[in-house]
């Protein structure tokens, strides 16, 4: 079942720069390899997913905050390095 998720090779390499590194030094095949291997219960994401930025701003004053302060550059940021893990969601449904 994970083994069917699609991967942007390029995208997790440059988001997970662990892993990045890893596949240039060839200790990891490939990104999806890792997805499927480990990624995936280390609650990694798989491919990018668009943010609605005003929605999550509105539903997570914290991470407005945290932009505020400059700890943060976007609410896609949050997501990306983040909010995957806290289950928050990235747009209203």
């Amino acid at each position: 079942m994970i083994g069917g998720i699609d991967v942007d090779e390029t995208w997790y390499s440059r988001l997970y720069d662990d892993i990045g590194q890893a596949i240039r030094t060839g200790t990891i095949r490939s990104a999806r390899d890792h997805f499927v291997n480990d990624g995936y219960f280390e609650v990694r994401l798989p491919f990018p997913i668009r943010v609605d930025e005003a929605w999550y701003l509105r539903q997570y004053p914290d991470v407005a905050d945290g932009i505020r302060k400059g700890l943060l550059t976007s609410a896609q940021e949050h997501f990306d390095l983040d909010e995957y893990k806290e289950r928050r969601l990235p747009f209203e449904m």
